[in-house]
């Protein structure tokens, strides 16, 4: 066996072992070496894991081992794991030499290998026509000016034409790229991340020019065409480019076919260079496990967790000063440069400036065409939805509607909407907002349009917050006209694409949009993605339509394994228990058969948890203990309990020190936990005291909980005074506690205020609540006003947290107003949870109508599914009619409820 790079498994996963035991030594976070690293969370798992294609980059492990190194000499940690870089250097070199004698086999494999590469070499291909962008056109007299003082030159003119792309500014994240293509003998995959218009294509095309010039480039056009690829058809020292690669692997059947050709390719002699660009919330989407049902993506993320290296650009230069005085000097040579230099502004977005992003964004805000202004919002609203276009005239039309709620606006010729397309469609410096396309053979008019990425990125970012217009929804049910090219998406025509219709009907439903839901749930599943049958069957059961959920089910039974666990859901709320286990064991089988062997635990053990609330519980037992046996469980808490609870106590330790063994980072918290719930107090603490510190969860103050049940309180104290002098804020919080239980309230204030003054907000509150009820309410509005005061910043920042705490504290301070509007400007910039935060806040003061409103609009605006929520505020409000009509038949677009159709 080996690791995606050939090398024996042992060789990359200790190493990245003993990465991550020193981590967790240092008491240090993944989240914070993301931050201390500048690589991805994906990219630290990876490495941790041993899941490397290639060695990891060693300036990153010098970096991680400083970082481990000065956080564990702060807070007073031992570390196990050596901190010396000589060290860690010759480790790495170990591994490289390793690493190059496996690949210079597979070179030697290679030369009697395949041949017949196809597409051309890299040199001759033209980089625009591979995605990267032409820059922002300039006119003449934009040249040859002053320069700006710091500069402290004149700008050198450019005669004739400018080339298509300016010179190239390189960035940190370039180099990391291109030591990584210069290994050229093995098989290389990378994932260039970044949002739109962070110049991610322009990256990848300047590594492989730089590092594989002489090697053949092949562009594959769709998913199906990338299933097809194999070594019969692609030779040796080829490069596979993958722009957009999102556009490939979320393409259903075809992505995950895309998927396994791609890992099979890096398993091939090669050398192959597989490099690709990618969103990263498209990143995240791929790597997201879903937590119930069918899960669609798992080959490409397989693909990615075992073979892909995943390099981030940012957004920005702002913390590359090597890059910004490279600018700054070609800047004197480049009109195009030049202007995004002097344009780019602090946050020195400079790539957004030469895609033309910044002067699209800047004329959408000014809406200088209203009615062309609001053409571009709707293009941006059904961006929002997952629709990417081209959007045909004949729907901007009619859904621009309720983008013009003012009357006057209203107003216009017969010719209005030629001038606002016209407007929508004008190039600002080389782009447009929308850019016209035409897929019919010949000249003409444009059939439709698109939508430019860096507006499409704004839109997401800034109009987050605001409900679709009811015009919008409307416009996917009109059935005037009809889409002009295969696969394209015209909105008027109903959506043709399955997945966007599951997609579309998805977000309805959790904006509690039911009756368009069921529209698009409907379409979704006759077109081909049947998974939309399991999502509709909750729509219907949740409107209490079961006879037609039912049906739905058993549409939705031959091609969805999942469907047979929801009916087997319905069996057992009906009582109907061995018609249940029936559905559970062929889900189960239809998982094992369609996804692969084990894949069906989750419906077995599902059924056992069912069998268990039914009072069956040696069948249940009998379930667990056999996938316990087969190695199938990841953790076995909860088997653990329910042999516990059916005085099987014996049984349950056994079961989790098998996870124990098995390296569970949590089971021996787990076991701790279970020996105290069982009185087994002396054998939890043994476990406690006989285990390190990186296998539990807050230890000490869980050894404290355990000596006071024990009796001894003394000994609980000294043990959190001593954690806490050691910076643990949870044991001082609960130090603090204690001592206020004792009725030690001048002690228990230092600890909370301590523990305040470093950070735990928690502790912050029980400050202010300790002195509220003795009386020292001066004291405690002090510390509300000064925990205030220190968020101000941070929420002028625009940080939404920071606003929204602003707001609680106000609250206890009794200042409601206040608190409304600190959580209102959080709300309105799009955070789900100020939004909710707000509607609670509202409720508590009585302000049951607005909360009401708050509470739809965070629905509308798909930041969170209210439906139960809205329900019960208007039950508590007395208005129990609207709110089972709410219930059974959900919202209008407007946020009012609607009615039975």
């Amino acid at each position: 066996m080996t690791t995606p790079s050939g090398l024996p498994p042992d060789a990359f996963q200790k190493f990245g072992g003993l990465l991550r035991q020193l981590r967790e030594e240092a008491g240090l976070k993944v989240r914070d070496l993301h931050d201390v690293l500048d690589v991805s969370i994906s990219t630290i798992s990876k490495t941790e894991n041993g899941r490397h294609a290639t060695p990891p980059d060693f300036y990153m492990v010098k970096k991680w081992v400083t970082a481990c190194r000065d956080r564990a000499g702060a807070s007073g940690r031992t570390l196990s794991v050596s901190v010396d870089i000589k060290w860690w250097r010759k480790q790495h070199g170990q591994l490289e030499r390793l690493h190059e004698q496996l690949s210079s086999q597979r070179r030697e494999a290679a030369r009697s290998g395949l041949a017949g590469n196809v597409g051309l070499p890299v040199r001759q291909w033209d980089p625009l026509r591979l995605g990267v962008r032409r820059a922002i056109t300039v006119a003449p007299t934009d040249f040859g000016r002053p320069c700006s003082p710091a500069e402290g030159a004149l700008r050198v003119p450019v005669s004739g034409d400018l080339p298509p792309l300016p010179p190239y500014v390189e960035r940190s994240h370039d180099r990391r790229l291109r030591a990584l293509l210069a290994r050229s003998s093995a098989n290389t995959c990378v994932v260039v991340t970044g949002n739109s218009s962070s110049g991610t294509t322009r990256t990848m095309w300047e590594a492989v020019i730089k590092c594989c010039a002489d090697w053949t480039l092949i562009h594959p056009n769709s998913a199906a065409d990338l299933a097809h690829l194999s070594t019969a058809r692609v030779g040796p020292n080829t490069v596979v480019w993958l722009d957009e690669l999102h556009s490939y692997l979320l393409d259903s059947a075809a992505g995950s076919a895309a998927a396994r050709a791609l890992g099979e390719l890096m398993e091939a002699p090669g050398p192959y260079l597989i490099i690709g660009s990618m969103w990263p919330r498209h990143w995240d989407e791929l790597m997201r496990r879903p937590a119930e049902g069918a899960d669609h993506h798992r080959p490409a993320r397989q693909f990615l967790e075992n073979h892909v290296e995943e390099i981030a650009v940012p957004d920005s230069f702002t913390q590359d000063s090597a890059a910004q005085e490279l600018l700054r000097r070609r800047a004197a040579h480049d009109p195009r440069l030049s202007i995004a230099y002097e344009t780019a502004g602090q946050q020195w977005r400079i790539t957004q400036v030469l895609s033309g992003g910044r002067q699209l964004v800047s004329r959408y805000e000014r809406g200088d065409d209203r009615h062309g202004t609001a053409v571009i919002s709707v293009a941006m609203d059904a961006r929002r939805l997952g629709v990417h276009g081209p959007y045909t005239p004949a729907f901007l039309r009619t859904a621009v509607d309720g983008y013009l709620p003012d009357g006057s606006l209203r107003v216009g010729g017969e010719d209005w909407f030629e001038h606002a397309l016209s407007y929508a469609s004008e190039e600002v410096n080389g782009v447009a907002p929308l850019t016209p396309v035409r897929h019919t053979p010949g000249i003409g008019e444009a059939e439709g349009y698109i939508l430019h990425e860096y507006l499409a990125q704004h839109g997401e970012r800034t109009r987050q917050h605001l409900r679709i217009p009811a015009s919008l929804w409307s416009a996917p049910s009109s059935e005037d006209n009809v889409g002009f090219a295969p696969g394209s998406i015209d909105l008027t025509a109903h959506v043709n694409d399955p997945e966007t219709l599951h997609r579309l009907g998805a977000i309805a439903r959790t904006r509690m949009l039911y009756g368009f839901a069921e529209q698009f749930l409907r379409r979704a599943a006759v077109a081909g993605a049947t998974a939309a049958y399991l999502e509709l069957a909750d729509l219907l059961t949740d409107q209490e339509r079961h006879d037609e959920s039912d049906q739905v089910l058993q549409l939705a039974v031959p091609t969805q394994p999942y469907a047979h666990v929801y009916r087997a859901r319905r069996f057992s709320r009906q009582g109907r228990v061995d018609d249940a286990v029936a559905a559970y064991s062929a889900g189960a089988d239809a998982c094992d058969s369609t996804f692969g062997i084990g894949t069906g635990i989750h419906s077995r053990l599902e059924m056992a948890e069912m069998l268990s609330r039914h009072t069956r519980v040696e069948e249940a037992i009998a379930v667990w203990q056999a996938a316990s046996d087969a190695g199938l469980l990841i953790d076995r808490t909860q088997f653990a309990g329910l042999l516990a609870k059916h005085g099987r106590l014996p049984m349950a330790v056994a079961e989790l020190r098998r996870d124990i063994d098995a390296g569970s980072r949590l089971a021996r918290s787990n076991l701790v936990h279970l020996l105290a719930r069982h009185g087994m107090i002396d054998e939890a603490l043994t476990e406690l005291r006989a285990s390190s510190s990186k296998d539990l969860n807050c230890d000490a103050t869980h050894v404290a909980r355990l000596l006071i049940r024990q009796g001894n309180k003394d000994e609980a104290v000294t043990e959190l005074r001593t954690a806490a002098d050691r910076g643990d804020l949870i044991a001082r919080r609960e130090l603090g506690r204690i001592l206020e239980q004792d009725g030690r309230a001048v002690e228990a204030l230092r600890e909370y205020r301590l523990a305040a003054q470093s950070g735990s907000v928690p502790a912050r509150d029980d400050l202010i609540r300790l002195l509220k009820a003795r009386g020292e309410h001066e004291a405690a509005h002090a510390e509300l006003q000064a925990a205030i005061d220190s968020l101000q910043a941070s929420a002028d920042a625009g940080d939404s947290w920071a606003r929204t705490q602003r707001g609680f504290l106000y609250a206890q301070m009794g200042d409601v107003d206040q608190a409304v509007i600190e959580m209102r400007i959080a709300a309105d910039s799009g955070d789900a949870q100020s939004r909710w935060a707000l509607a609670q806040l509202l409720e508590i003061h009585g302000q049951g109508e607005n909360a009401v409103i708050e509470a739809v609009t965070a629905g509308q605006v798909g930041l969170l599914n209210i439906r139960d929520q809205f329900v019960r505020m208007l039950n508590q409000q007395g208005k129990a009619d609207l709110a089972r009509q709410a219930s059974l038949y959900g919202l209008l677009p407007d946020g009012t409820v609607a009615r039975p159709a």
